[in-house]
């Protein structure tokens, strides 16, 4: 009896440890700075600027913004727009949902599912399809925003 609870408390354990990459951190690969507010926490492949995006940023960089929450939406500033370098603005406004941003040339970029807040990512857009989704409604929490050459 002893080993058996020992053997569920083990696979409890490691189960809470195999989910806590997936909440209150953002997920992120490639080059990128951000801007950290709310609770989120970072992680070593993430750079934390000391302003916001817009006081010292430089004039070739755009600016798009994506919301996601409370309830059952998600959404960018565009559908379209030009390649570039973005300064993307991300308000979370649920622990129920991420904003999950995906590029053609292998971008990812996510908010974690439990952070509420704001997050700022700096991209470069290539041209493509660039896709948005919520990790855990991509069925039906999702969207596209075509980057074209200009």
């Amino acid at each position: 009896m002893k080993r058996i609870l020992v053997v569920i408390g083990a696979c409890l354990l490691a189960a809470a440890i195999a989910l806590i990459p997936q909440f209150g951190s953002a997920h992120q690969t490639g080059p990128m700075a951000m801007t950290r507010h709310g609770n989120q926490t970072g992680s070593a492949a993430m750079t934390q600027v000391s302003s916001h995006a817009g006081s010292g940023t430089q004039p070739d960089i755009r600016r798009l913004s994506g919301t996601v929450g409370p309830d059952m939406t998600i959404t960018m500033s565009k559908s379209k727009t030009v390649a570039g370098r973005y300064s993307i603005t991300i308000n979370d406004k649920s622990a129920l949902h991420n904003f999950h941003l995906m590029g053609p040339n292998g971008v990812s970029k996510a908010t974690g599912v439990a952070f509420v807040g704001t997050v700022t990512w700096r991209v470069h857009l290539v041209a493509g399809t660039w896709k948005f989704q919520c990790d855990v409604h991509p069925l039906t929490m999702h969207g596209t925003l075509k980057v074209v050459t200009s």
